[in-house]
């Protein structure tokens, strides 16, 4: 992979990294201190680390920090790569190159599990915390008011205080018994048409966990994007209402980074129907658990009253995600789409606004 990714040609960068199918962000900007700084969002799996965080981390930390780690949850495919920066141990002095990381972890004790989840992920990243005096924020919920982080606003928008309670006390429970993860091909709905996808009535997901995920909307400048983790779009539907936004006045991001790696279940019409954009970053590969889901997909393209044409991003190219409309006939012109993959198998895909005139 290639990391000459620390160019100075925009104001703020966003780069979405191919993890197998699991989150890992990298928000650059220059500040309003005119400095450069850096925001980690989760990292992927643990065996992806040494691919991708870490040499990540071993460019951005020569000359700058990381400023700001956000966990968004403890599942596997979130939390894992961050076990990786522990144990790394080419990084010396680990509170030096991370200034701060949210991370809503709980105070349980948990008995021995099975490690199909990753509450012995967040047990080993809570310890690691608590015993290095790191700075961690908690809790992380959608009463927070606006962080700025050197003109870099956030604005937390899930969970909300009853789900983020739910989420904790989940700790204890979640790996009591082997559960079984993951759907079969059989199960995913890639062999249907947009036309058979478009009367499917929406159900929420209730994963304690997806719950508890931490959402967030980025303002910088002009730019306004939309970072979903494996949110429940209840929670994100309210927060956004709150800020005054409806079906009639639309939020707009220039782009949103859909739930649960597009699961039918984290993004409702409702939801869809308070924000306006045309670019949707999508982190599934068609593989894990055959996400993203090609009805949420149809949901935005059926979407009553759309503007505009629609970009689907997906950091990872796979079979599965290529031939996701080979059963559509002429899809893409007629519903006025196209679907954007990593350019020359580079592993990511990145976002450049702000033009930054050097000098």
């Amino acid at each position: 992979m290639d990391y000459n990714l620390l160019s100075k040609s925009h104001k703020i960068k966003i780069t979405f990294f191919d993890v197998k199918g699991g989150d890992a962000i990298w928000i650059r900007f220059f500040g309003n201190d005119k400095k450069w700084h850096n925001i980690l969002v989760d990292g992927g799996y643990g065996n992806t680390y040494k691919a991708v965080f870490g040499p990540l981390i071993s460019k951005i930390t020569k000359d700058e920090a990381i400023d700001l780690w956000i966990v968004t949850h403890p599942d596997i495919d979130h939390i894992g790569a961050i076990l990786g920066f522990i144990n790394d141990s080419q990084i010396k002095d680990k509170i030096k190159v991370l200034k701060q990381i949210w991370f809503n972890y709980s105070p349980s004790i948990v008995d021995t599990t099975t490690g199909k989840l990753g509450v012995n992920q967040g047990v080993t990243l809570r310890s690691f915390l608590e015993n290095h005096g790191f700075v961690v924020m908690q809790s992380i919920d959608n009463n927070l008011p606006n962080q700025d982080l050197f003109g870099l606003k956030i604005k937390i928008l899930s969970p909300d205080l009853k789900k983020l309670k739910k989420s904790k006390e989940h700790w204890k429970h979640s790996e009591q018994k082997v559960i079984k993860l993951g759907r079969t091909l059989k199960q995913s709905d890639y062999k249907n048409t947009i036309e058979g996808l478009n009367l499917k009535r929406f159900i929420e997901d209730t994963d304690p966990w997806n719950g508890g995920a931490i959402a967030f909307m980025i303002q910088f400048d002009s730019v306004q994007c939309l970072f979903l983790s494996d949110s429940h779009p209840s929670s994100v539907e309210t927060s956004l209402k709150n800020l005054g936004y409806g079906p009639d006045f639309q939020v707009k991001f220039d782009l949103v980074q859909l739930s649960h790696h597009g699961s039918k279940a984290n993004n409702s019409p409702s939801l869809l129907d308070l924000m306006k954009t045309s670019r949707f970053v999508i982190t599934g590969n068609g593989i894990n658990n055959h996400h993203p889901d090609k009805e949420t997909l149809t949901r935005i393209l059926t979407k009553d009253q759309r503007e505009n044409d629609i970009e689907f991003v997906f950091p990872s190219e796979t079979d599965a995600l290529k031939n996701l409309f080979s059963v559509d006939n002429n899809p893409f012109l007629r519903w006025r789409f196209k679907c954007t993959f990593p350019p020359n198998n580079q592993g990511f895909v990145e976002f450049l606004f702000l033009s930054l005139t050097q000098t």
